[in-house]
């Protein structure tokens, strides 16, 4: 069972305990909507009692107060999203999500094996039939981007029309690629919709970076209004390294790809330099991960605490492995592209194991996943509830080893055995 992950804000605001009961939780809206309502108090306390009927209508509903036990407010918007969209949020539902994840991850590993194999042993497959297996991937991403165009330009949602061009770039960006592989683009061609994707992504960006999205309203109805200086300055700060590391990589990749070096007797850009920027905005990422992890010990609940260090340990891991396989490409791209043959050359299996590591935990993960889709289904969303009833009844079944004429008792009344039968009959005969 997952941990509850919900701050308390919306308990708090009702006046109640996480282990409140339906009728405990009831009682406590009445009581505060009599003193909040906006007639009472001249409309002053409108915004509270707006809070209050937010908080009593997901506490009300078990299937969304269990939602916000485990997954917080967050999990509740998507779960009322779901609802909205028409999709089923059952077992089934999960155990076809996770065959979709399954069957995903599993084309991507074949995928990588087959560009493995391709490198390595330097067949001469065509880089087309090379990429099937992600062909056949990204068949469903289109299918989506299609349909969030027709429906964004149908209901005049930006939105939407947004994501589905950048779905469309993305797989566009894939294809380019391949194609300046086999030597059908020239490399300038085949990189710009990847440039073109990021551009629309950091158009994201700008609207967050804003202060007004890091003031916040505290939900314990006092109405205080608060905001953090430090966390938006770090916020910015980070945003701007990692987006200028980003800008440096493809103008350093787009420059060297202009490079003609068979026609030309300058030196070509080394691709050490190329992933500079990208090298150290992933071990910038990696070390501050790393700190955060040794020295976070200041959280003060004990689940909390060990939550947000493995969270800062896998990252740690992933930018780690990130930059071993930014740096085997880059020396690899050195010897094979630019032709320097006093580098070191790495094999490809050597060079993406970080990625292989992943991509096979992951879909044994999905395996387990998949044949234990009920089980973990109900332990996201219903495991709280169950222990919580368990407890109930544990606590009022009369069936205890200490209280043996209890025990009969119970038994005879709810269960009417031989005996009872016997005299019923002899009565009615009487």
């Amino acid at each position: 069972m997952l941990g509850r992950k919900c701050s308390g804000s919306l308990y708090t605001l009702m006046e109640v305990n996480e282990n409140a009961t339906p009728q405990e939780i009831k009682r406590a809206y009445h009581r505060l909507a009599l003193i909040l309502h906006p007639d009472k108090t001249d409309g002053t306390t409108t915004e509270q009692f707006t809070r209050l009927q937010e908080a009593y209508s997901i506490l009300s509903d078990e299937q969304q107060r269990r939602t916000y036990n485990t997954f917080g407010r967050e999990g509740v918007a998507t779960l009322n999203k779901l609802n909205e969209m028409n999709v089923p949020v059952n077992p089934s539902a999960f155990r076809f999500l996770c065959f979709l994840v399954m069957m995903l991850i599993l084309l991507l590993l074949l995928q990588l094996e087959l560009v493995v194999v391709r490198l390595d042993y330097e067949l001469s497959w065509k880089w087309p039939v090379v990429f099937i297996p992600l062909w056949i991937a990204l068949a469903p991403p289109i299918l989506l981007a299609l349909g969030l165009l027709a429906a964004g330009i149908k209901q005049l949602d930006f939105l939407c029309v947004c994501v589905g061009v950048e779905i469309l770039l993305f797989v566009g960006s894939i294809a380019t690629f391949v194609a300046g592989l086999c030597g059908a683009l020239s490399w300038p061609v085949a990189l710009s919709p990847a440039i073109a994707f990021y551009a629309v992504r950091v158009l994201h960006i700008i609207p967050h970076l804003f202060p007004s999205r890091f003031v916040q309203n505290s939900e314990d109805g006092s109405g205080e209004v608060t905001f953090s200086r430090k966390k938006y300055c770090l916020f910015v700060v980070m945003v701007l390294f990692e987006e200028g590391c980003a800008i440096a990589f493809f103008t350093l990749l787009m420059l060297r790809a202009m490079q003609k070096s068979e026609e030309s007797k300058d030196e070509p850009l080394s691709f050490w330099i190329v992933f500079s920027p990208l090298i150290a905005c992933l071990g910038l990422k990696a070390l501050l991960h790393l700190c955060f992890c040794m020295i976070c010990s200041k959280v003060e609940q004990p689940n909390q605490q060990a939550s947000q260090k493995s969270t800062s340990a896998f990252l740690f891991v992933v930018y780690s492995s990130m930059i071993y396989v930014a740096c085997m490409i880059a020396a690899k791209a050195n010897v094979e592209i630019n032709k320097w043959t006093d580098g070191f050359n790495p094999s490809a299996a050597v060079a993406v194991i970080p990625i292989q590591v992943i991509f096979i935990s992951l879909f044994l993960a999905s395996v387990i996943m998949f044949c234990t889709a009920s089980r973990v289904y109900e332990a996201m969303l219903f495991g709280v509830a169950n222990e919580e009833d368990d407890a109930e009844r544990g606590a009022t079944t009369p069936l205890s080893p200490r209280n043996t004429g209890a025990s009969n008792s119970f038994r005879c009344e709810t269960v009417p055995g031989e005996h009872q039968q016997r005299k019923r009959g002899a009565d009615e005969v009487v």
